[in-house]
Formats: structure tokens, sequence, C-alpha cells
């Protein structure tokens, strides 16, 4: 995720930083999916409730976020009279996003007993 944002902040001066902003922005919505799909198949076998405590709500919101994030990025190009609307929330949604996983990693790391 990091990727993503440092090469649209940093990088837009350079003509291939968009395939890597678009390409770093998919990569994290693969894995914020594969993360949660893997915490819901290791709470299954460990016979825990899903969703009891903080972590697995911020986790479920994070991950919807990083997909829709992904998708308003992608679908600007395609929506031409709209894509500034589509832009603009797609940086909005980003940045939510990324206050999200700060939070979401913390929680997991309270709820592990790490910090």
């Amino acid at each position: 995720m990091l990727a993503g944002i440092a090469t649209a902040m940093f990088m837009r001066q350079r003509r291939w930083w968009l395939s890597i902003h678009k390409a770093a922005g998919t990569l994290t919505a693969v894995c914020f999916l594969c993360g949660f799909t893997f915490a819901i198949l290791m709470v299954g076998v460990s016979e825990e409730e899903h969703f009891r405590v903080t972590h697995a709500y911020l986790g479920l919101v994070t991950t919807t976020l990083a997909i829709l994030t992904a998708f308003l990025g992608h679908i600007q190009f395609r929506i031409k009279n709209a894509s500034g609307k589509i832009r603009a929330l797609h940086r909005w949604s980003g940045r939510i996003t990324l206050v999200f996983a700060c939070t979401a990693v913390a929680s997991g790391l309270q709820t592990a007993g790490i910090f």
C-alpha cells in the first residue's frame, strides 16, 4: 500500500508512475483480501467465534475499502465524463483506507498482547 502511495506522491513526474501505482494498488487489494480470507479460515479452524474482537471488524472494513479504492482507481479511466469526481473519491478512499489499515494493525497487535 505504501508503495502505491509513495509512487503517486513522489514519482508523478516519471512516465511509468501510473503503471506502478496501479499494480501496487491492485496488489494491495489482493493481499488484503487474502489476509482477510486466511484470518477467517484460521478462526474457523480454531473453532472460535468469528468477529468477536474489534480487530476483525477493522479488518473487514479495511479490506472492503482497499477493494473499493482499487476499483475506483481503475474505473476512473473507463467513465470519462465522471473521471474527476471518481478520482477525488479514489484519493479520499485511499487516505481513509490507510488510516483504517494502521488502526487495524494497532488493534491486532493489541489483541495479540504485543502492544
